[in-house]
């Protein structure tokens, strides 16, 4: 049996230990989210070497377009999370010209038909900024999780039947394949 001081001391530790814990989870959520800045920095440092090595024009619309894009994100740091982009946007959105829409076909029109190094790094944007928007987004993460767990027992749903299963039709599938080898 326990005294009133051992029981007082394991609760002191339990306490410490979720204390510690709850830390250590703080630290892991800090380091996810500068992980997401620094892949952004490294692609922006991608596009510099682009440029540097001749692939990528200084003032082609993919090199304007995307660095300014990244020095914007960079910018808002671990604030940049799905409000501020749906804000952003909206922003935008409603001063578009038709100049500025003309503009965004031939940006369009450039990544196709860039280099594969070049797209590679448009690619690398985006995957960069989602994983920030996901670092920095609690609602998106459990809409995505959502989303995955439906997917997921949808596929299971979808898989044949028992029932539905022909062992003749599987046979004669195999002695086609034996035919044809």
């Amino acid at each position: 049996m326990l005294s009133d001081a051992g029981v007082f001391y394991l609760v002191l530790i339990g306490i410490a230990s979720l204390v510690i814990a709850f830390r250590a989870w703080l630290y892991l959520v800090a380091s996810h989210r500068k992980s997401g800045l620094y892949k952004l920095y490294a692609v922006r440092d991608r596009f510099i070497q682009l440029v540097a090595q001749g692939e990528l024009k200084e003032d082609s619309a993919v090199f304007k377009s995307f660095y300014a894009a990244i020095n914007a994100i960079l910018g808002q740091g671990e604030q940049y999370n799905v409000r501020h982009m749906i804000a952003i946007v909206k922003q935008i959105s409603k001063g578009l010209t038709e100049d500025d829409i003309e503009g965004l076909r031939q940006l369009r029109r450039e990544v196709e038909t860039a280099r594969p190094h070049v797209r590679s790094a448009v690619g690398s944007y985006f995957a960069a900024t989602f994983e920030l928007l996901m670092a920095n987004s609690l609602a998106l993460k459990v809409i995505l999780r959502c989303l995955s767990l439906l997917v997921r027992l949808n596929r299971i749903y979808r898989l044949p039947k028992p029932g539905s299963y022909s062992a003749y039709s599987a046979t004669a599938n195999f002695q086609k394949a034996l035919n044809l080898a």
